[in-house]
This record gives C-alpha cells, sequence and structure tokens, in this order.
C-alpha cells in the first residue's frame, strides 16, 4: 500500500487495479467529520472553543501531513455546507 501511495504522489504514471483496496482523497472525511462535530458541539459552552480549535487542528494537520491536498479540503467543507443547508431547510421546513 505505501507503494501505491508514493506512485501517486510521484509524476509518475499509476495503474488503478480496482479489485485492491483503493485510496479515497477527496473529499476529506477527516474535515467533514471534525467540522460537523464542531458545528454540533458549539452549543455546549465550556467546550465551544476548544471544539473549534481541535476542527480548525484536525483540517490543518490533514494537509501539514500530506494525507491531503488543498482540493480535498476545500471538498470536505463543500460536503458541510451542504449538509448543514439541507439540515437546516429540513429544520425550518418541518417544525
Amino acid at each position: 500500500m505505501q507503494a501505491y501511495l508514493a506512485v501517486l504522489k510521484s509524476d509518475a504514471p499509476a495503474r488503478v487495479d480496482f479489485r485492491s483496496i483503493g485510496v479515497v482523497s477527496f473529499p476529506s472525511f477527516h474535515v467533514v467529520l471534525a467540522l460537523l462535530s464542531a458545528i454540533v458541539l458549539w452549543r455546549v459552552r465550556p467546550i465551544r472553543y476548544a471544539a473549534a480549535a481541535l476542527a480548525i487542528g484536525i483540517c490543518a494537520s490533514t494537509l501539514t501531513t500530506g494525507w491531503h491536498y488543498l482540493i480535498d479540503i476545500a471538498g470536505g467543507v463543500a460536503v458541510v455546507l451542504i449538509a448543514y443547508g439541507i439540515a437546516a431547510w429540513i429544520m425550518r421546513r418541518f417544525q
């Protein structure tokens, strides 16, 4: 698996084998889960800022450790915005 990741990060062409375990990078579900958790925990006053700081740290670390690219993080943020928008619309509509 590490050799496959090294090829993906290099300029060399990579042969995709759909029968083996693949690499999913877009969108970053690390970002999705971190941000959705921070949104939910925002209502809990004692841990509000700690949860936000942890979520921001997770988002930043996925980029700085090389596990995701900036576009993966942007995709994760887009998923969160869409999910939050849909949830807010449903809550307003059915209250």
